[in-house]
């Protein structure tokens, strides 16, 4: 029996210290508390852009080469392989940098 009270003894002792080990807000000289650090991936998508280029693929990611530029795409709904080596124009929106592709003509 004193095995067992030891055993849940040393159970309670764990969880308390374990719970002292997270981590707080902290606190700035004067008591002040610091304002929340953005989050990237909060950042709202900007409304659908149209752009014009050759489709090509590399490395398993599609890039649509603008003049001089490769600017990554991607889609959800379409198959981008159907148009590697075509100059199209894309419509969607960018999520980061990549422009993630609803039309394309």
């Amino acid at each position: 029996m004193n095995s067992s009270l030891l055993a849940i003894f040393s159970m309670l002792m764990a969880l308390l210290v374990f719970a002292g080990c997270q981590s707080s807000t902290p606190v700035l000289p004067g008591g002040s508390v610091p304002p929340p650090t953005p989050s990237v991936s909060a950042a709202p998508k900007v409304g659908d852009t149209t752009q014009s280029g050759k489709v090509t693929t590399s490395g398993g990611k599609f890039y649509l080469q603008v003049g001089g530029s490769l600017k990554e795409i991607d889609s959800y709904n379409m198959n981008l392989a159907d148009y590697v080596g075509k100059t199209v124009k894309v419509t969607g929106q960018f999520s980061g940098d990549t422009l993630f592709v609803t039309k394309v003509e």
